[in-house]
């Protein structure tokens, strides 16, 4: 069965390219973007931040939702 879970590196990807070309355009319209540029490579590590979070939190996820494995109890003879 196919998950119906977005791929977190699409979306990042996305959300990327489009905050990218949005600041691109802006800065085309003639807005000083230096003050916007320097935050955005000052603080870009954050998004490997984000990614091995979500990756800690869906690994917990997985494992809270197998079944649990029963030990079998020894039967007497």
């Amino acid at each position: 069965m196919k998950s119906t879970k977005p791929d977190l590196g699409k979306m990042l990807l996305g959300i990327v390219l489009t905050a990218i070309g949005i600041l691109l355009l802006i800065e085309n319209l003639g807005v000083d973007m230096k003050p916007v540029w320097e935050l955005i490579f000052k603080f870009w590590p954050l998004i490997f931040i984000y990614i091995g979070l979500k990756k800690i939190i869906s690994s917990k996820e997985a494992k809270e939702g197998e079944p649990q494995k029963e030990n079998p109890t020894p039967t007497s003879p």
